[in-house]
Parts: structure tokens; C-alpha cells; sequence
């Protein structure tokens, strides 16, 4: 194990009916909030009101900003960031789910920051303060709930990438599994996908293998979301099962199963982020289409650590190089299960552009500094693949 610091602000209030206790856990941090979200699902629930209703309860003054993306975007990202300054908010209160809760980590950032926000993430530009942030969480997915993580496209360019930074971990997140029971299990299958790619690239990318405390947590976090959705699949509004997923999502991605592991990538993220930042494709669906092929092209190198997950996770005991491939296909086989796309077609994209999807792949590697052994014709090839 290496050595390592971990450290995460966030405090988790879970549970049903928790909601209602946004207005008193915002106090702490401001008296007028902006209030972010999405297309307006959370009024259908129900969820709006009672985040309206607390916090206007607590004394809070409301400035409203709806209309969020599925994947958020600049052009409306600086509209926030414009409105926050103007309306000179001190807290922004983010409910919805990732898209919602990025955006505004991106908006409280940006208030602190005299330029550009776009800035932030392709210019280099350091963050050193940003608008205090709660959340209420109503999708189990990406897990910024409980981590400073958040991502952005430029819709003019088709550029996505993210980043981050230590001040966005929300101050308070509350997590009530009953608001995901709505969800479509289409929609629900691409948060467990999401969260698996969070969880399963460090692991098999990290390092240092002398990990197994860190071994175990990914693997049982793995399982939980193929248990959880295995009974969502009969049940789409089982509590428990929506109870156990949206936990496991945020301990997929706040850091504590990663620590020690050493060095570790995101390629998954590198190569499903071009996708959807050019075609607007869910981001749970592009980690389903590039993460077989990408395991594909490093089974030979990481056949150990494949090997070990499909013997934990699935159950397949063979001899190394079998058990990884039995490993690969028991994943593929999990996706096609629970009805996410496994090709581009599959998800709508008809004449994907291999050119631009592969430059806007090797920046963010790049960037990301995890371009090793990677150049613009493999790239350019994995994305063929997942025509």
C-alpha cells in the first residue's frame, strides 16, 4: 500500500424523509441561495416542494435557476454564474442529480473567479475559494454528492472535460432513496454503469497491487450494484434495493476505496466523454459502450487483476488468461442484462465522426496525464470498435 492522505467534508444525511432538513443544514452557510436544477422531474416528485418549502422555513432567500442539461453545458453555466454574482447569493443549493449537483459546483466556482469560468477547466486558471454548496441528491450514479469532482461541455465545440477541486465537496448532501424510485430502470441501469466505471478503472489500473482491504470494498461495491439491480429489474421501486445503490454510487467515487492504491487512470471517462459531449449521449450509456473494448485492449497486461475480479465478483475460477476473458464477458454479459447500449447504433449514433471523437479523447488523456501507450490511430480504432 502507498502512502496517502484522505480527507472528505461532506456530511451525509440519508435516509427517507430527510429532505426537509435542507433549510436548517443551509443556514450554516448562507442566507440566500441560488437554487439549481434541472428540467423540472423533481416538481413532478414532489422534491422541489419540500426543498422550496424548508428553506424558505429556515429564513432562506430563493433565487431560482432551473434548466440544467443531462449533460450541463457552458452557454448555461455562465448564465449562473452570471445570475449568482448579480444576485449576490452566499450558498447554492443543488438538487437533482449529477448534472445538476456539477453545474453548481462549476456556478460556485465560478462566483470566486473574476474570469472566464471556461477558464477553470481548459485554461489553467487555479480556483482558490468558490461559493459554499449543499445538495439534495435524487439520482444514484456519478457520486459528486461526496466528491469536488464536476464536468462541463462546450456545446459549441463538443468539448467535455472536468476536473477537480478541493473546494467543491458539497458542505452537506442529503441522500433519500425514495426520490429515485421514479426512475425509468433504463435510466437507472446507466447510473450503475456509471458508478461501476467510477469504482472498477482505479481498480484495474492502480499501481500498487498490495491493496487487498481497498481489493474488497471494489469488488463488494461491484456486486451491490449487480444485486441491486438484478431486484430492480422485477422491482423498480423496491426501497431497499434503492436504498443499498445510491450508497453504493457515492462510496464509488469519494475517494476512500482508492486511497493507497498508488497511481490509478480514468480511460473509460477519456474515451466516453468525447461521445457524449458531441451527441449529447447519457453518460452512463458511452461508459457501457467503451469500457469492453477498452478492457479488451489491456487484457493481456492487466489479465492478473481481471483474473482477480472475476473471481470475487463473479464467481469464475479458471486458470488466469480464461478466468479474465470469462471475467470481460461476464461484464458484457451484466451490461446487455440490464438493457444498456453496447454500441454507438445502439445508442442512436448513426455516423459517429472517428476523427473528432478521437482528437477530443487523447487531449483529455492528456490533460489528465494518462495518454501513456494510447495515439490518435488506437484511439481512433476503439471508437470503430464501438460503431
Amino acid at each position: 500500500m502507498q502512502n496517502f492522505e484522505y480527507f472528505n467534508p461532506t456530511r451525509i444525511i440519508f435516509g427517507k424523509g430527510t429532505i426537509p432538513q435542507i433549510g436548517q443544514a443551509t443556514t450554516k452557510y448562507g442566507r440566500k441561495a441560488l437554487l439549481v436544477y434541472g428540467k423540472g422531474t423533481i416538481k413532478q416528485i414532489g422534491v422541489y416542494d419540500q426543498v422550496v418549502n424548508s428553506l424558505k422555513k429556515s429564513g432562506i432567500e430563493i433565487v431560482e435557476f432551473g434548466g440544467v442539461r443531462p449533460n450541463p453545458i457552458l452557454s448555461h453555466l455562465r448564465e449562473g454564474v452570471t445570475l449568482a454574482k448579480k444576485e449576490r447569493v452566499d450558498v447554492i443549493v443543488a438538487v437533482g442529480g449529477g448534472s445538476a449537483i456539477d453545474e453548481a459546483k462549476a456556478i460556485a466556482a465560478g462566483v470566486k473567479f473574476e474570469g472566464d469560468v471556461w477558464d477553470i477547466f481548459v485554461g489553467g486558471a487555479k480556483v482558490v475559494d468558490s461559493v459554499p454548496l449543499v445538495s439534495v441528491l435524487t439520482v444514484a450514479a456519478t457520486g459528486t454528492e461526496m466528491n469536488g469532482a464536476m464536468v462541463i461541455t462546450d456545446e459549441e465545440s463538443g468539448f467535455k472535460t472536468g476536473l477537480a477541486l478541493p473546494t467543491l465537496y458539497p458542505k452537506v448532501s442529503i441522500l433519500d432513496p425514495s426520490t429515485t424510485c421514479h426512475l425509468p430502470i433504463e435510466y437507472t441501469a446507466c447510473g450503475a454503469v456509471d458508478a461501476f466505471s467510477h469504482i472498477s478503472e482505479g481498480y484495474f489500473t492502480q499501481s500498487d497491487d498490495n491493496t487487498p482491504l481497498q481489493d474488497g470494498m471494489v469488488e463488494t461495491i461491484v456486486r451491490t450494484l449487480v444485486e441491486c439491480m438484478d431486484i430492480l429489474a422485477n422491482d423498480p421501486r423496491d426501497y431497499q434495493a434503492r436504498a443499498n445503490m445510491m450508497w453504493t454510487a457515492t462510496l464509488a467515487w469519494n475517494g476512500l476505496a482508492n486511497s493507497g492504491t498508488g497511481t490509478r487512470g480514468i480511460p473509460c471517462h477519456a474515451l466516453g466523454h468525447p461521445i457524449s459531449g458531441c451527441y449529447n449521449t447519457p453518460h452512463g450509456a458511452t461508459l457501457a459502450i467503451v469500457t469492453p473494448r477498452w478492457l479488451r485492449t489491456v487484457i493481456n497486461d492487466k489479465a492478473p487483476r481481471i483474473a482477480k475480479f472475476a473471481c470475487n465478483v463473479f464467481g469464475i475460477q479458471e486458470d488466469e488468461m480464461l478466468a479474465a476473458e470469462k471475467g470481460l464477458e461476464a461484464i458484457e454479459n451484466w451490461f446487455s442484462a440490464i438493457g444498456v447500449p453496447r454500441s454507438m447504433k445502439e445508442a442512436g449514433i448513426a455516423d459517429p465522426d472517428f476523427d473528432k471523437l478521437a482528437d477530443s479523447s487523447l487531449r483529455l488523456m492528456r490533460a489528465w496525464g494518462i495518454q501513456d501507450q494510447w495515439d490518435l490511430k488506437s484511439i481512433r480504432q476503439l471508437f470503430m470498435d464501438c460503431a
